[in-house]
């Protein structure tokens, strides 16, 4: 059994994170191509399980939607420091660190040490950014993460 086959079969939330990466890449949102690219997901082999052309493109719409929306809210409160857990494979960092925000990402062990070295090269120097790997079932974890 290959590496992958195991992480996606210990963790299915794994997989998942890979396919909102395909989906906002799919929806225009800045980074996520080259994002999915550092993935190897070019092919968009996570997008033909959905049933069709619909299910993938309303799936994209909502995707986008909730990334926009979520930029905004956070531009019109004035935070300056963004934790975002589940961080997942999206473009967040970039986009915050652009816009003067410091970045924190928290997720599990094993999408941290695949995303980090993806995201940093990204990120504008403007901010800072890191990412922790937690497990959200550990406060005690994820609160020292976050200090």
């Amino acid at each position: 059994m290959s590496v992958r086959s195991m992480q996606i079969r210990v963790n299915p939330v794994y997989l998942t994170a890979k396919t909102a990466v395909c989906l906002m890449e799919k929806a225009g949102i800045p980074g996520a191509a080259k994002i999915a690219r550092a993935l190897a997901l070019e092919d968009k082999a996570l997008l033909p399980k959905m049933t069709d052309a619909e299910t993938i493109l309303g799936n994209a719409l909502v995707v986008e939607a909730k990334y926009r929306t979520m930029c905004r809210l956070i531009e019109a409160s004035g935070i300056k420091t963004v934790v975002d857990l589940p961080c997942g494979y999206t473009s967040k960092a970039m986009y915050m660190t652009e816009h003067a925000r410091n970045f924190v990402g928290l997720d599990l062990p094993i999408v941290v040490q695949e995303v980090e070295p993806i995201i940093r090269p990204l990120v504008s120097k403007a901010a800072e950014e890191s990412f922790r790997g937690v497990d959200a079932t550990n406060y005690p974890l994820i609160k020292s993460s976050a200090a």
